[in-house]
């Protein structure tokens, strides 16, 4: 099995027998330079994984980092067997003092999608979690990684894609229309 990335031949690609993709060139036949209609196609093999231990933090943040990758390209068939919503539980109920807002946004989103289920008092608690790291100057509705006073994107992005994943339980979306 293997991913494919579709890339359109450039105006020099008969010179050059290159390829180009480049997301920002305006002649680029896709909108988010992911998928182009035409072009060739560019087989790109899954990596293998061999099993680690998951009895830390660090062997939580690598599961629940490859489980969310493999969602986000749609490949959620090539999980390991061994990685599943009880590997990943007891971190997603508590992941420790040393985790940050992504790490706990991450997990517990890794967890749901190999089936785990958050009970109220699980979302109740990373609600005011996160809640102490809502906003920054000019930014308010963005987060901020644990102690740091600006915000940041991929803390943002963690915690808005779980909230989804929760259907908006923890109230830290944008609001439509804004």
């Amino acid at each position: 099995v293997s991913t494919t990335m579709r890339t359109a031949p450039s105006r020099n690609s008969a010179s050059y027998g290159g390829f180009f993709l480049d997301p920002m060139n305006p002649n680029f036949p896709c909108n988010h330079g992911l998928h182009a209609t035409r072009g060739w196609s560019i087989p790109i093999p899954v990596p293998s994984v061999t099993r680690w231990s998951v009895d830390d933090l660090e062997g939580a943040q690598a599961a629940a980092t490859l489980v969310v990758g493999l969602h986000q390209t749609v490949q959620e068939d090539r999980t390991p067997g061994w990685l599943t919503a009880d590997v990943l539980k007891r971190w997603a109920a508590d992941p420790g003092p040393r985790a940050s807002v992504y790490d706990r946004a991450l997990i517990l989103r890794a967890y749901l999608l190999l089936g785990g289920h958050a009970d109220e008092s699980m979302v109740s608690h990373l609600a005011s979690q996160f809640r102490a790291h809502r906003g920054c100057p000019g930014l308010p509705g963005l987060y901020r990684p644990d102690d740091e006073p600006g915000c940041d994107l991929k803390t943002t992005w963690a915690v808005w894609e779980l909230d989804k994943a929760l259907d908006r339980k923890l109230g830290t979306l944008p609001s439509q229309g804004s």
